[in-house]
């Protein structure tokens, strides 16, 4: 019987393995940041039952593939369980490439390129339709009308972008998987950006030169100085963000937001 760790390891494996199908945009992505906060969307308490069937139906049709995938590992005479405990570990250390284990399944064979766009759409279906429920969850916790909500509701994105692109490296991580825990609980709401940020770019492009231990001291100097400006470049509009959205809100709607980890 496998032990209670080796199930954990092969899936948080499996779910590292959804992320990386889902590259570039959701591996860029990050989540986290915007501080602690409870009241969070745990589960899927926040989808309709259709949205919940939705998102099950979605969620099997990934499995099957995955499972494929397994398949196609075992057929090429490897074995799928130390490959995923091998990736969970590298997602544990924080120093997992996600675009380049993908080319290196689909270049072993374990993956078609097909199962891939396949695994990415529907993982950015299941992404639309959570981040639609938790925005909705918010709407009904600040209590605001048709009116309001459609004011609130730009102001509410703009602060989630923000707080993406103002994330802390050791928040974001590379495994594009913060996305679905991160933003103090509100899961989904910051996932599958279309195409990375300019900030990811230029966190991925210094954790690209650090891979080499011989890359000279100027050159991580100037990648390091990118990250910077642009990190405190996001700062300053998270802030902006922030201070937009806080003018319009009522003093428990502030407190609300602020809990859930926005403000």
């Amino acid at each position: 019987m496998r032990s209670r760790h080796t199930f954990c390891s092969i899936a948080l494996a499996s779910l590292v393995l959804l992320a990386l199908l889902a590259a570039p945009g959701f591996a860029q992505a990050g989540g986290g940041g915007g501080g602690g906060g409870g009241g969070g969307f745990g589960g899927m308490g926040g989808l309709t039952p259709d949205q919940q069937q939705a998102f099950m139906d979605q969620m099997t049709q990934m499995q099957t593939v995955v499972q494929q995938i397994q398949q196609n590992i075992q057929n090429a005479g490897a074995d799928p369980q130390a490959i995923f405990q091998d990736i969970a570990q590298q997602a544990q250390n924080g120093n997992i490439d996600l675009d380049a284990v993908q080319r290196d399944f689909i270049a072993k064979g374990y993956m078609t390129q097909q199962m891939a766009d396949q695994l990415r759409g529907t993982m950015n279906q299941m992404a639309g339709t959570y981040r639609s429920a938790a925005l909705n969850t918010v709407r009904l916790q600040l209590a605001a009308s048709d009116e309001e909500w459609a004011v609130l509701l730009p102001k509410i994105q703009r602060v989630l972008a923000a707080l993406q692109d103002a994330a802390r490296p050791a928040t974001t991580g590379r495994t594009g998987l913060g996305g679905m825990g991160g933003l103090g609980g509100l899961g989904g709401v910051a996932i599958a950006q279309p195409t990375p940020s300019e900030i990811s770019k230029a966190f991925q492009d210094l954790q690209n030169v650090l891979q080499d231990p011989n890359t000279p001291e100027d050159l991580i100097a100037i990648k390091l100085r990118a990250w910077r400006a642009l990190h405190q470049k996001a700062r300053a509009e998270l802030a902006a963000a922030q201070d937009d959205l806080v003018s319009i809100l009522t003093l428990r709607q502030e407190a609300i937001l602020m809990n859930l980890g926005m403000l």
